[in-house]
């Protein structure tokens, strides 16, 4: 925890240690030309002098730094909450300060944003625009010279004939102006203008304000006198002015301790990896900053007035959720535990001035909420028929209760992008009650414009499959070959909370295919596949249905979705494999193919042929039959087809008559090794009843196709296959 008990006569900070409250300075509306006053030796030609820093001894080397001794400030200058009697300067309008006469020195565009240490404790009129030109320039403009002068209690630093432009990287120069930073002994900062009624109200991009330690700073938005800002750079156009505006920063005020509090704290919360919450709450008049904080339990330590306290610092057993300058409403707690509770507080307090930061320790806001528990440990499918499904759930570590729930349509009824939807968990619920999604649809007026009517709707979202401890459970009475989505919640009895987001156990599944089937793809959830089938590896990359084609993968059908797989692994096959079969007599198979390759730029590739097929390449069509893999047909770089189109598909077609009365599945195996671009596609995905045949067709036995074995669909099989086969003109069994 960084802290700093501050002196009554120092400065001090919003957010950091040692760091005065900058936004305490109020900003409030004579030029004289510096005489007498030194001269600092730039050494450099003009037109190089954009972004260099210098000390008395030194100047920017290519990274912009030097480091040397400082020039003499002639007292004792306070500034954030330190006696400064050093400084350096750079060429864009920065005053760098230092306790002793060594010190370094940096320039940077962009140094309201960087916490590196030689951008500690700075006073600016910086212009990122800012520089100076050669002689002969088509503005006239002469070079900028930098002087500075201390006489009595004040020192003044003078940047004569400061160029500017419309835009950092624009070279046509607008005009050049003269501006002073002006340090007094009593702690009061001027800036002080002369040139800029020249510049008819041209475009700048200056930050005027303070550099405190770190990230720490204040700036005021163009000559704006009045209003503070915190946070980055403002743009803004310069307003023609008198030359010898003056802007004064007085030295702040002592702080008064705020008398009220923030309400109505809300939260948010997020689960997944990271748990989550986001908290908000409403500021109150009459504070400055609000320090937030969460515990586990009631916290043990109140802030400390005097101390400045950093996100993620540790006060008792609470952590600093938000303690910055910037005028935020709430923060997010990220990380969080389980099955938890917290306490957030948020305490309101004042730092713009002396003797700061004070903090509000009464009654501060508060609220308490706990986490959702972990997810159940598992859910597996035991069995499958075609009507009736088996499953086993695994309670989490804790041994909660688990909730399930099922949706018959696999998609969600409402705007979720396309994914997944089992309805909400409610512990009022039983066994088979049905869960209900209320969804809200916008629909516009088309009579009247820039008006919507919302339409509230409620949808199926599903049942209750299972609620109690560890255990089976099965589901009957259910259609023959449709997908189901299951998802499993674990339940807390005591908070009487669910385990939400992504924080479930879920399982696709499909009762047993009976003939005719066709796989529908329209309903399926994006980047995946409906209907119990199960892609390796469940990847993006893998087996999956994109939700929109983009090119890749076209339909032979309009409107119609394909299944896609594109292959990244060149070594190791991706597999796609079906529900059970339960195949009955004369059942037919087919689906339909194609493969092509991504071709030309990056960024509009366009599909081409895939001709070259490497040697180790392959696209097989198999059935696995109690365990046995069977090969029904094997695409290589032997036989591969010679497409005339990128989008040409081939039809397949299998007889799984042989396999009457069993239970099979189907599976399609693919490796390609030759192009990361290359994408297969599917689809027409089906199973039909085929009449039985009056008659064998088969051709005449030669000496090449004698020892042939058929099917009695015609298609030779293996010798030794089971079942009624044909060899040589005549039917026989295989047992």
């Amino acid at each position: 925890m960084k802290q700093f008990v501050l002196l009554a006569a120092s400065l001090f900070s919003a957010t950091l240690a040692y760091a005065q409250a900058l936004g305490g300075y109020k900003a409030t509306t004579s030029f004289a030309t510096l005489k007498g006053a030194t001269v600092i030796n730039t050494d450099v030609a003009p037109a190089d002098l954009k972004n260099r820093v210098f000390l008395s001894d030194a100047q920017a080397t290519r990274n912009n730094q030097a480091d040397g001794k400082g020039y003499p400030i002639g007292f004792s200058f306070n500034f954030n909450g330190e006696e400064f009697n050093y400084f350096g300067v750079g060429a864009q309008g920065i005053i760098k300060l230092s306790t002793t006469e060594d010190m370094s020195i940096k320039s940077n565009n962009y140094f309201t944003t960087n916490s590196e240490e030689v951008y500690n404790n700075e006073i600016f009129f910086f212009d990122a625009n800012a520089t100076s030109y050669e002689e002969g320039n088509e503005a006239g403009i002469a070079p900028t010279t930098i002087s500075y002068k201390t006489t009595g209690d004040e020192l003044i630093v003078e940047w004569k004939d400061l160029g500017l432009n419309t835009e950092s990287w624009d070279t046509n120069l607008v005009g050049s102006y003269t501006m002073q930073i002006h340090l007094k002994k009593d702690g009061t900062i001027q800036y002080v203008l002369s040139g800029l009624s020249n510049l008819q109200q041209e475009a700048g991009n200056i930050t005027l304000g303070l550099r405190g330690l770190a990230d720490e700073y204040v700036t005021w938005n163009g000559l704006d006198a009045t209003t503070s800002y915190y946070g980055s750079s403002k743009s803004f156009s310069l307003s023609p002015v008198h030359d010898g505006y003056t802007i004064t920063l007085n030295t702040p005020e002592p702080t008064a301790k705020p008398t009220v509090q923030p309400t109505d704290l809300t939260k948010e919360m997020y689960y997944g990896g990271n748990i989550k919450a986001r908290l908000n709450f409403t500021p109150a008049d009459g504070a400055d900053k609000y320090l937030m904080v969460i515990s586990q339990g009631e916290p043990t330590e109140l802030p400390v007035d005097g101390t400045i306290y950093a996100k993620n610092d540790v006060l008792g057993n609470a952590t600093v959720l938000m303690a910055d300058l910037y005028n935020e409403n709430g923060a997010t707690a990220n990380n969080l535990e389980h099955d938890a509770d917290y306490t957030v507080t948020v305490y309101a307090y004042n730092s713009f001035g002396l003797e700061g930061p004070k903090y509000n320790t009464t009654e501060p806001l508060q609220n308490v909420f706990t986490t959702a528990p972990t997810r159940p440990a598992a859910l597996k499918v035991l069995s499958t028929t075609n009507n009736s499904l088996r499953l086993q759930v695994e309670a989490n570590e804790k041994n909660q209760k688990v909730f399930v729930v099922y949706n018959d349509s696999v998609i969600n009824p409402g705007n979720y992008g396309n994914r997944v939807y089992a309805g909400t968990p409610d512990a009022s619920l039983n066994v088979g009650d049905e869960l209900i999604y209320t969804a809200e649809e916008k629909v516009w007026n088309d009579e009247i414009s820039d008006t919507e009517t919302i339409i509230i709707r409620n949808e199926h979202a599903g049942r209750v499959a299972y609620f109690g401890p560890s255990g089976e459970f099965e589901i009957k009475d259910l259609a023959p070959s449709h997908a189901y989505y299951f998802a499993a919640y674990s339940y807390n009895e005591e908070s009487e909370l669910f385990s939400q987001g992504t924080d479930t156990a879920e399982v696709w599944i499909s009762t047993n295919i009976v003939a005719p089937y066709t796989l529908n793809l329209q309903n399926a959830p994006e980047h995946d596949i409906n209907g119990g089938w199960t892609a390796v590896p469940s990847s993006y990359d893998g087996f999956n249905v994109p939700k929109t084609k983009n090119g890749k993968v076209s339909s032979q059908t309009e409107g119609n979705r394909v299944i896609e797989c594109r292959n990244y692994d060149n070594q190791n096959a991706y597999t796609l494999t079906s529900p059970i079969i339960e195949v009955s007599a004369n059942n037919k198979l087919t689906i339909d193919w194609h493969i092509h390759i991504m071709a030309g730029f990056a960024w509009s590739p366009k599909p081409a042929v895939y001709e070259e097929w490497a040697e180790n390449d392959y696209l097989a069509f198999v059935l696995y039959a109690d365990g046995e893999r069977v090969e029904l047909k094997k695409y290589t770089s032997e036989n591969a087809p010679k497409d005339a189109s990128a989008t040409e598909w081939h039809a397949e077609s299998f007889d799984l008559s042989a396999y009457e009365g069993k239970q099979v599945r189907f599976g399609v195996e693919w490796l390609g090794a030759n192009a990361s671009t290359l994408y297969l596609g599917l689809e027409n995905i089906a199973i039909a009843i085929e009449e039985t045949p009056n008659a064998i067709n088969m051709n005449e036995v030669t000496a090449e196709n004698a020892e042939a074995t058929y099917n009695l669909s015609g298609q030779r099989v293996a010798a030794n296959s089971r079942g009624l086969i044909i060899s040589g003109n005549k039917k026989m069994i295989n047992r």
